[in-house]
């Protein structure tokens, strides 16, 4: 959370950002290959773009 987004990461976010409401308003995303964060995991995934997870 507090290290600097990986190419991968910046890659997901301007596939998402491309197509117009292509993540229907999700608030946070994350590669859950390396977070294991417990808090994401309660999140409402909506969208998946390669192995990131766009929630609400």
């Amino acid at each position: 959370m507090n290290k600097p987004a990986g190419n991968d990461a910046k890659r997901a976010v301007s596939e998402a950002l491309a197509i117009h409401g292509y993540t229907n308003d999700a608030l946070y995303f994350w590669n859950p290959s390396i977070s294991d964060s417990e808090w994401m995991k309660q999140l409402e995934v909506i969208k998946i773009i390669g192995g990131h997870h766009f929630a609400i």
